[in-house]
């Protein structure tokens, strides 16, 4: 299922891409934040793949998105959706 989480229904703490070790293949399965509009920008929409380049646990986090590198905040890293490919 892919989505839109809102505020009301919270953001689940399992499967958030903040949590995904470097190196791993993921597709995202949906957002729970406001900043949805910047991200669909970004490319980062439900049912895109990418892969985690750099997540050492604290601080910015490195993922490629159709070649791209694009370095995401871990606050914003917790609020994407994911599931393993």
């Amino acid at each position: 299922m892919f989505g839109w989480f809102g505020k009301k229904n919270g953001c689940p703490r399992k499967n958030r891409l903040a949590d995904v070790h470097s190196g791993q293949q993921v597709f995202i399965t949906g957002l729970c934040c406001k900043e949805r509009k910047r991200l669909y920008h970004l490319g980062l929409v439900p049912g895109t793949e990418l892969k985690v380049l750099l997540n050492n646990g604290s601080g910015a986090m490195l993922v490629q998105v159709d070649g791209n590198k694009i370095s995401l905040c871990r606050a914003l890293s917790k609020h994407i959706l994911v599931n393993p490919l």
